[in-house]
């Protein structure tokens, strides 16, 4: 079969518009530059809820998140008001009480005084003090005879006016005792008189000698006086001498008693 006449031609292409033009592109431009601008302003806004959550904070759904490893919700700067807080919240009553009671101080140890003794000063040793009688003279003078130790001349216990005493030195005048001090003693006290055993006749004086000084003397003594206390200063003396002499009267019935002689030495 064949067709007869003309074929019409295809009508020629319109020319094709394009699809972004110059406008639209700039519209997109801005549109993505201010997309990106929120973008980058909108970050810091999440910023503290991450850090929160980090920390085990409330998170912007409002849960709360676990705190992220090696931080503690308890942990606070020095000197804080939650420093003294227990990890509920509640002030910890531990630090409270060691805040409320510091420690005590300890006091200073005190100052010696200015009566106790300085270190390395060697005070004097305390003098002590014997009967004589425990000691031996060394030189002995008399006129009637020896003297005797805790008794009288006769052999009697020694009084005197009707004191006794147990210890002492029985004399008669005229006599001398010698003893060897050595310069170590201070001090002689004894109780100085007739003895009862004598009549109406005697009388005698009593001397005590630190070498060649007289230390201490009776003045005379009769039978009818009651014993006499002397006290005799021996410091640095070598030697002690007891002397009785004659009243003037002559020496019958003189019997003289040395009673508890006290000698104090350090």
């Amino acid at each position: 079969m064949s067709f007869s006449g003309t074929v019409p031609s295809a009508a020629p292409d319109k020319p094709r518009r394009a699809r972004f033009s110059p406008a639209r592109i700039t519209v997109l431009a801005v549109a993505v530059a201010v997309l990106a601008g929120i973008a980058i302003s909108a970050g810091p806004l999440f910023g503290p809820a991450r850090h929160d959550a980090e920390a085990g904070g409330t998170t912007p759904s409002g849960h709360t998140s676990a705190p992220a490893p090696g931080h503690s919700p308890t942990t606070s700067p020095k000197g804080s008001p939650s420093a003294s807080r227990s990890a509920s919240g509640s002030p910890d009553p531990t630090r409270s009480a060691a805040s409320k009671h510091p420690k005590p101080r300890h006091p200073s140890p005190k100052k010696p005084s200015p009566s106790a003794p300085r270190p390395g000063h060697k005070s004097k040793p305390p003098g002590h003090t014997t009967s004589l009688t425990a000691r031996q003279w060394i030189a002995s003078s008399d006129s009637f005879g020896p003297a005797r130790v805790n008794s009288s001349i006769d052999g009697h216990p020694l009084t005197i006016q009707g004191a006794s005493y147990p210890q002492g030195l029985g004399a008669h005048a005229d006599s001398q005792l010698l003893y060897d001090l050595g310069g170590s003693c201070s001090a002689l006290t004894v109780d100085v008189g007739l003895d009862d055993e004598v009549g109406a006749n005697g009388s005698v004086v009593f001397q005590i000698y630190r070498d060649t000084t007289l230390v201490a003397d009776s003045g005379l003594m009769t039978v009818d006086q009651p014993a006499k206390r002397l006290t005799a200063d021996l410091a640095g003396g070598s030697q002690l001498r007891l002397v009785v002499n004659d009243g003037g009267n002559g020496n019958d019935s003189d019997h003289a008693d040395w009673g508890d002689p006290q000698l104090t030495c350090r």
